[in-house]
């Protein structure tokens, strides 16, 4: 009785992998045994020499039909040998051909022994040399001995001189010890070729000759070669050729052999592999070798779906692990990725045995703390296991992203082959490496396709089968980043908000693992972008990934297109006192790198939205010392792209002014004020709100006093002339006149001693007459709003070089002795009030008799 080993009680069992036997006759499907009785039947009729082809491919039950015909065959005293070829791929086939035969047609041949001759020195070297040496000396001492009786004999008979006896002894001595060695070295060159005799073609032929025409006892024996197709081509090939040329040729009218008439040969093979094996072989038809080769075949047929599924079913079940035989989707991915090959359906479910056994100690033993994540994800972990097992690259891939950081299943559908291999050369490999590649893809997305009804939810615990310490403290966190990743920034703050801030520091850990990881950066941007969403009392806690995520923060192109998940405004607002020094120059340099981009027309790239952002944050005394180290770059991107009201008030009425908002900069905001603007009142309203508010007498710069410029004064007076003009012309609505008015007074009352040395010359005469003489149209046809026409009107009427001013004068007039009323008198600047009671004495009196309520207003203001 044996114990578990695993720290939970789990009943399983392995199903065996071995070929059906004959005894096994209940366990044998899909129509193997008729396949095995026909061919049987065949056998036992067919005239030898005859040659019959079983075909299917590997693990289809080609060994379980021959292990059928051989108990079919022995009923019938028909002899079989059977020769498993994929045994012997690293041996000569032709002498373990024989040896088989020797073995299981009981030849007494020893061909073991003979064979398989041991090429190494003896065991006891010296002990064997020594005899060997003895034995060669005794054979020349017996021979000079026999030479010493011939010579004496010959002298007894006066046949030779005693003389001349030394002479024969000794050179006859020398002759027999010369042609001993000459003698060794012809038995050496023999004994060499004898021993490699029975690799060579003939010597093969010559021995199965022997082995079968001599044994008496044999009748007919069939000669069964399996796993052909398993073997290299040069083997696969040889072999075939040898049963062709030696082995199945008629010897009929042989009178030494008549052999082949006794033998049959049952190929079992993939047709298919043995055709490529003879093409590597350069074969130029290997259809036609094959044709002429079998007398005939058969194919097994393609099994039944039906047949495939329930026996499928009864593997599953035979493992004796319940979920497996419940999990319909199990059963159903193996029958449709394995439907030709049996064999290979139970080897897969023993690979799923295995990982799952495996998986469920992981969890047992804590390493996997999300209870049940196996049980429920048995086919998902299937299909893993199909792709680790049919496609390498697609699961080398998916593990290594796994590992180095998280991958969702989603991202395997999106491409996958896209992260693999990061670069291809043009070399002979690398074109290797892409139609593999290429190859693989292909069959993958099909695979996909297929298999669509199974997502691996649970994809890195599959993959990696244990979970981290912060997995396991936390497990939550794969939702956590997945999340983040997606940017789904509702779902990512909900799940951190329910984590205990103890527990903070493990997402902090685990966060920092995927920088360290190398993984893609776009996914810490991402996940960076969902972190910074979260509350300040959370980043406290992720302070080690935040630092990490500066550190590889995007820079221009790559945080242009981020803006929207990375405004500004959030991320100095959240994260900057969080990070180090060094880390608060890589954020910041991060952004000022935006000034460096332009678009085609030169101007900046930065989206008006972000800009804006950007120089709040600039203006800010928390960040400015650190955006002023790149002050050069961020004014000039300033001047050139951002001169509007939206960016001018940014920095007007601030210490930062004069350093953004200088005289090119205004020249160029004056001149963006057109005629086109009255069409858009609130554009217009904006425009003339910050030129009021704008510093437009300060110096002007050497690069333009060569021009035939003035100042910022005078080219603002230009332009409302310019503006007033046109707008005369097209007779806009009201509110644009009193806008331009309202303006137009509050410039005048700023600069009035700067404009009135412009209109000392005559260019300047010409521009306040015109507009003294439009704004007096416009007081008389908008009377509703007398007090700023007449304010404006004062204003005009105190340039002593005004040749309108009699215009001006008149209006006025008309308009106090007939239109005004308390309530105008109340509204208007007491300056203004006070000029018009010292300009228009008469006028004024006429009023009071009209409206004697006004005498107080004008009494208080003569005090």
């Amino acid at each position: 009785m044996s114990m578990s080993l695993l720290d939970y009680d789990q009943k399983y069992s392995l199903l065996n992998d071995e070929p059906l036997t004959a005894e096994e006759l209940e366990e044998i499907k899909f129509g193997h045994v008729h396949i095995a009785t026909v061919l049987a039947d065949i056998i036992l009729r067919v005239k030898a020499p005859f040659t019959i082809g079983l075909f299917s491919k590997w693990g289809t039950g080609k060994t379980t039909i021959i292990n059928l015909i051989e108990k079919k065959l022995k009923k019938e005293r028909f002899k079989t040998v059977i020769f498993d070829t994929w045994k012997y791929e690293q041996d000569s086939l032709r002498r373990q051909f024989l040896i088989n035969l020797d073995e299981q047609l009981n030849l007494k041949k020893d061909y073991k022994k003979k064979l398989n001759q041991s090429l190494t020195i003896p065991k006891d070297f010296y002990k064997e040399s020594l005899k060997i040496i003895m034995n060669e000396f005794l054979v020349r001492v017996l021979l000079v001995i026999i030479m010493f009786c011939i010579v004496l004999f010959l002298i007894q008979n006066s046949l030779l001189n005693v003389s001349d006896f030394y002479k024969y002894i000794v050179n006859g001595a020398i002759l027999i010890f010369f042609l001993g060695y000459i003698l060794d070295a012809f038995k050496t060159v023999y004994g060499t070729v004898q021993i490699n005799k029975i690799d060579s073609a003939e010597g093969f032929e010559d021995e199965f000759k022997k082995a079968i025409s001599e044994n008496e006892e044999i009748d007919k024996v069939l000669i069964v070669i399996d796993n052909l197709d398993r073997t290299s081509h040069e083997q696969a090939v040889n072999l075939l050729s040898d049963i062709k040329t030696f082995l199945s040729q008629d010897n009929s009218n042989n009178k030494n052999y008549n052999y082949n008439s006794k033998v049959i040969f049952l190929i079992a093979c993939d047709e298919k592999a043995i055709k490529k094996h003879l093409e590597k072989c350069n074969f130029e038809n290997p259809n036609e070798f094959l044709r002429k080769f079998f007398n005939t075949s058969l194919r097994i047929p393609k099994f039944l779906s039906l047949e495939l599924d329930d026996y499928t079913k009864n593997l599953l079940n035979e493992t004796e692990i319940k979920e497996f035989g419940y999990d319909k989707d199990l059963y159903r991915l193996i029958t449709s990725e394995f439907r030709n090959n049996p064999r290979e359906i139970k080897q897969f479910i023993n690979t799923v045995v295995v990982t799952y056994i495996y998986a469920r100690q992981m969890e047992e033993s804590g390493e996997i703390v999300s209870k049940g994540i196996i049980n429920k994800n048995i086919a998902s972990l299937a299909k893993l296991l199909i792709i680790r097992e049919k496609f390498p690259i697609a699961y080398e891939i998916i593990e290594n992203k796994v590992i180095l950081g998280i991958l969702l299943w989603n991202d395997v559908y999106r491409g996958i082959y896209d992260y693999y291999p990061d670069e291809l050369g043009d070399d002979e490999n690398s074109k290797i490496t892409k139609n593999r590649i290429d190859n693989e893809k292909k069959k993958f997305d099909n695979f996909l396709e297929r298999t669509k009804y199974i997502d691996i939810l649970e994809l890195d615990v599959l993959i990696r089968l244990r979970q981290s310490e912060q997995e396991q403290k936390v497990p939550q966190i794969k939702s956590i980043l997945i999340a983040a990743k997606d940017k789904n920034k509702k779902i990512f703050k909900e799940i951190i908000s329910k984590i205990d801030e103890r527990k903070l520091n493990y997402v902090d850990e685990y966060l920092r693992n995927f920088i360290t990881k190398k993984i893609d950066k776009v996914e810490i941007w991402s996940i960076g972008s969902s972190v910074i969403s979260l509350d300040e009392d959370k980043l406290k806690y992720l302070k080690q990934f935040i630092d990490g995520f500066v550190f590889h923060f995007p820079n221009q192109n790559d945080l242009l297109v981020r803006l929207d998940y990375l405004a500004p405004r959030e991320t100095f607002n959240k994260i900057f006192n969080l990070v180090n020094e060094q880390n608060k120059e890589n954020l910041v340099s991060a952004y000022t790198s935006l000034f460096d981009l332009s678009n085609n027309e030169g101007k900046s790239s930065i989206p008006t939205e972000y800009a804006k952002e950007l120089f709040e944050l600039i203006k800010d005394k928390k960040y400015t010392s650190y955006f002023m180290r790149h002050k050069e770059k961020i004014v000039a991107t300033f001047q050139n792209s951002f001169v509007s009201s939206e960016f001018l008030d940014v920095f007007i009425n601030t210490e930062m002014e004069d350093d953004f908002i200088k005289f090119e900069g205004i020249l160029k905001y004056i001149n963006s004020i057109t005629v086109n603007d009255l069409s858009n009142f609130d554009n217009l309203e904006n425009k003339l709100r910050v030129l009021n508010k704008l510093k437009l007498d300060i110096s002007i710069p050497i690069a333009y006093k060569k021009m035939e410029k003035e100042d910022l004064v005078y080219e603002t007076f230009k332009k409302f002339n310019e503006i007033i003009l046109h707008e005369e012309s097209h007779l806009s609505q009201k509110e644009t006149r009193v806008v331009l008015v309202s303006s137009l007074k509050n410039f005048i009352e700023k600069y009035f001693k700067e404009i009135k040395q412009i209109i000392e010359k005559e260019e300047g005469k010409t521009i306040i007459k015109s507009i003294t003489i439009h704004i007096s149209k416009w007081f008389i046809q908008d009377q509703k709003e007398e007090n700023i026409y007449v304010e404006l009107l004062v204003k005009l009427r105190k340039f002593r070089n005004n040749n309108a001013a009699e215009v001006a004068d008149s209006a006025i007039k008309n308009y106090i002795k007939r239109e005004i009323t308390f309530d105008i008198v109340n509204k208007i600047n007491k300056d203004d009030l006070k000029s018009v009671l010292e300009i228009y004495p008469d006028e004024i009196k006429i009023a009071i008799e009209h409206i004697p309520e006004i005498n107080k207003i004008i009494k208080d203001i003569k005090k």
